[in-house]
């Protein structure tokens, strides 16, 4: 039996599993929730946030715990997500230090743990106490070095663009250009011609006794070299391809495109 979904052709319970799970577009929301800079904890809080999941004490209620409800904020309304998060008197005064700052609505998680504090602990809840919590953890990431300028396009002049490691941009110029082959070698020289078999097919009728194949594929190198199926639509092309270059003695090298352009047209002719 053959498995369609594998490159090998065997069962594995990664496979199965990809072949079931139903994939989506990851919206743009989704790429500022999870992210490489973001710790997990805190992607995890706003993934709940959104979805409305945060144990606050109307989400319990909803859950048939019988409770009083009562924002340890502002001790005037329930206890919601959009309250809590949103409308509070202190943490409005959060949303609008950062939206000052930076002209946009952020995402902050410290509320939180404030929140539990000033709940369970008797503690006091400070918008400042917030606003330097959310501070440091921007400090301890910029220590990480998670930072690049990229992410504080258009606030560059922020005190936290400090924070962001410089990357200068490296530019590497290559000279490159066709080569003859050696002396009593018939060279193959075409992306079109290995991919579609036609080349070789041609040098092995033609009974080509040396041959050298160059090709502007690297992935198609690196297939080619490395012995996996792929795709299993593409097993029988790959098993041809690679017989006729063992019937040569040959393997495929790459070349650079701009090396190979000429050859390449030409191929794509079928002349």
């Amino acid at each position: 039996m053959v498995w369609l979904g594998s490159p090998s052709g065997h069962f594995t319970v990664k496979d199965g599993w990809e072949a079931l799970r139903q994939r989506r577009n990851l919206s743009l929301v989704d790429r500022f929730v999870w992210n490489r800079i973001l710790p997990l904890k805190i992607s995890v809080l706003v993934w709940k946030v959104l979805r409305n999941l945060v144990l606050v004490e109307v989400n319990l209620q909803r859950r048939g715990i019988t409770m009083a409800s009562q924002c340890s904020c502002c001790s005037l309304q329930e206890e919601s997500s959009k309250h809590f998060f949103l409308g509070g008197p202190v943490v409005e005064q959060v949303w609008d230090f950062f939206h000052g700052r930076f002209s946009i609505l952020g995402t902050n998680s410290q509320s939180v743990s404030a929140r539990n504090k000033a709940r369970f602990e008797g503690a006091r809840l400070d918008p400042q106490g917030m606003i330097w919590a959310v501070g440091s953890m921007v400090e301890q990431l910029g220590r990480a070095k998670v930072f690049s300028i990229a992410h504080f396009k258009g606030d560059s002049e922020d005190p936290w663009a400090r924070l962001a490691t410089w990357k200068p941009q490296v530019t590497r110029r290559l000279v490159t250009s066709w080569l003859p082959p050696p002396k009593g070698v018939v060279k193959l020289n075409t992306d079109a011609s290995v991919t579609r078999g036609k080349g070789l097919l041609f040098c092995n009728r033609v009974w080509v006794q040396q041959l050298l194949v160059e090709v502007d594929s690297a992935g198609l190198v690196q297939l080619l070299d490395s012995g996996a199926l792929a795709k299993w639509l593409l097993c029988n092309s790959l098993r041809q391809i690679r017989a006729l270059l063992q019937s040569f003695n040959a393997t495929a090298r790459h070349i650079f495109r701009e090396a190979n352009a000429a050859v390449d047209k030409l191929a794509m002719m079928d002349l």
